[in-house]
């Protein structure tokens, strides 16, 4: 009986290093995310915060290969910010399996005041 619980024991514990395995390629593959791309058009979008529904999730040049921003499907607000310039606010409806690429040119705020 020994042998036979030592065998099972060596098959779940090789089932369960396949399922970690098959993780990262699952989520690789994902089909039920979409994904949101960023094009910053001028050096204050670069270097911009992003928000997502109230929630800071990273700066623009930060949120790409591996921390690039997948999203449940569904409508999403996403808020582009930087110290001095005017925020830059958009309401996305984000598609399963699909990439939307989110131009971004922030403008400066003339009622800001800028340390010299």
């Amino acid at each position: 009986m020994h042998g036979r619980l030592s065998r099972i024991t060596k098959a779940v514990v090789l089932l369960a290093i396949l399922c970690a395995l098959a993780l990262p390629v699952a989520a690789q593959n994902n089909e039920i995310l979409g994904e949101v791309r960023f094009q910053p058009e001028n050096g204050a979008a670069k270097s911009a915060g992003v928000w997502v529904d109230g929630k800071y999730v990273g700066y623009i040049k930060e949120l790409k290969g591996s921390k690039k921003l997948l999203l449940l499907p569904g409508p999403h607000e996403i808020s582009v910010r930087q110290a001095g310039y005017h925020s830059v606010d958009q309401k996305i409806e984000v598609e399963p399996n699909a990439v939307q690429t989110l131009r971004v040119t922030l403008a400066k705020d003339p009622r800001a005041q800028f340390r010299q």
